[in-house]
């Protein structure tokens, strides 16, 4: 090429121009077919290269289906982990309303007796008030089941629900009562002291209760395992009557202080909320074995868990954590001491 563009120049120095344009014609020549050689072996290497991250694409989609597939499947798992446990539990919540439906109309129905045979005006004015009352009653009681019956439902589709103006206070009481019942359900005994520490300032927070309500379930559920796990320095955990109710409440001044938290006292889990500036917190706190700090750093990640296999999916924390911080933009952590673990939550108000 070099050679046939020199004589070119210099035909046409010695104004011999047919032969330059022979040479250059040359020069052209060799010049194309240089160059297309180095454009073909740059495009095989480019469509080589290309080839190749298409079937690293295709592998890394086919892998990432798969896991897709594998978190689909353990979440679905999960999801009937949480109804499961909320059905076992609902036998027992929805038999305390129904029961006091039964009883107050068995006693409705005396009343009306007792109405038709009041001796004067002023017996029949009282029997009719208390009559009036305890239908009252009967309504009241009705509704809750009604309420129950309809949170069920929406669990059972799926349904997440709406954000509405709700009441923390009775979400937590809710979900907390199920996990009680599920308990009972499950051991048949309440072997764990449930304490309710609620705040008594309006807890009002634009949520969807539903999922409020499962996150609350779930640690609590998360914190009855811990303490029934928790070897007990006194003996087995006691069962019976002795086993304090679901009543129960936090002592004057609030939960009990660390201090009385061994590894020998009643398996314990205190649910307690407050307002604190703009954001409303939940607390969940028990006197189980604890948490080590380099497990902490782990446990909101999908599918890390810590209890036998069977037992757990390792995607409840996560699911909180997604439900908490992304969906409600609030927060979710947990403390550690040597007299158990603490969950706080924290939401807008």
């Amino acid at each position: 090429m070099e050679a046939s563009k020199t004589l070119s120049e210099t035909y046409a120095a010695k104004r011999d121009f047919p032969r330059a344009y022979e040479y250059q014609l040359a020069y052209s020549a060799h010049r194309y077919s240089l160059f297309n050689t180095e454009n073909i072996r740059s495009i095989n290497e480019m469509a080589a290269k290309y080839e190749a991250e298409r079937r690293e694409q295709k592998i890394a989609l086919l892998e990432k289906e798969q896991l897709l597939q594998t978190q689909a499947q353990l979440i679905h798992a999960e999801k009937m982990v949480t109804l499961g446990e909320m059905t076992a539990g609902l036998a027992h919540e929805i038999k305390n309303p129904l029961n006091f439906v039964t009883n107050f109309s068995h006693v409705a129905n005396e009343m009306l007796t007792d109405l038709e045979h009041a001796p004067d005006d002023g017996t029949r004015a009282d029997i009719t008030a208390e009559l009036r009352e305890n239908l009252g009653r009967i309504r009241e009681h009705g509704l809750r089941a009604d309420t129950i019956v309809k949170g069920m439902m929406l669990h059972a589709r799926g349904v997440a629900g709406e954000r509405i103006r709700t009441d923390v206070n009775a979400v937590v009481e809710d979900a907390v009562e199920l996990a009680y019942q599920g308990m009972l359900a499950v051991h048949g005994s309440a072997d764990v002291t449930l304490v309710r520490d609620y705040s008594s300032e309006e807890l009002g927070a634009i949520i969807v209760p539903q999922e409020i309500g499962r996150v609350v379930l779930n640690l609590v559920n998360n914190a009855i395992y811990a303490v029934r796990e928790r070897p007990s320095a006194s003996g087995p955990i006691p069962a019976g009557p002795e086993a304090t109710a679901p009543e129960a409440t936090a002592s004057e001044g609030g939960s009990a202080p660390p201090s009385a938290l061994t590894s020998g006292a009643q398996p314990t889990v205190w649910i307690s909320t407050a307002l604190h500036g703009g954001n409303i917190e939940i607390r969940i706190r028990d006197n189980g074995p604890g948490i080590p700090n380099f497990i902490q750093q782990k446990i909101f990640q999908p599918f890390f868990t810590t209890k036998p296999t069977g037992e757990g999916t390792g995607l409840g924390l996560s699911m909180s954590y997604d439900i908490v911080v992304n969906g409600h933009g609030g927060t979710i952590r947990c403390e550690n001491s040597d007299d158990g673990a603490a969950f706080i939550i924290e939401l807008p108000a």
